[in-house]
């Protein structure tokens, strides 16, 4: 005959209700949860969520040219031969483009990536989020 214990019965059932709530707390965290703020990412003098355009194709001591926020749309002008361009913006893409205010763009460069590029026929990049 099976002899039924109430002190060991309590003690599952304890660690059943702690596993359920474990299991239930990790899933509203995953389900939930909003994203946690990215660490800023201030890199080569390119300060965080920015794009940068920097005088050569180098770094040129972490001195960028110019550096503009994310989502807008930046007329170069004047821009010739090779610069760097760095992308530092979270969650932004950068778009090359050959006309002004955003006219005949290509691909988008993602977030954190760089290229040196000839901006000679380069008149205008657009920033979107």
């Amino acid at each position: 005959m099976t002899t039924f214990s109430y002190r060991r019965w309590s003690g599952t059932r304890a660690a059943v209700l702690a596993a359920t709530a474990v299991i239930g707390t990790a899933a509203m965290t995953a389900i939930g949860a909003p994203d946690a703020p990215a660490a800023r990412r201030d890199l080569h003098g390119c300060t965080d969520d920015r794009v940068c355009v920097y005088p050569g194709a180098e770094w040129s001591k972490d001195r960028p040219a110019i550096h503009h926020s994310a989502t807008r749309i930046v007329n170069l002008g004047g821009y010739r031969g090779s610069h760097r361009v760095f992308n530092n913006a979270y969650r932004a893409t950068v778009r090359f483009c050959t006309g002004y205010s955003g006219q005949g763009c290509g691909a988008p460069m993602g977030p954190g990536h760089w290229t040196d590029r000839n901006l000679t026929s380069i008149n205008s990049l657009v920033i979107q989020r």
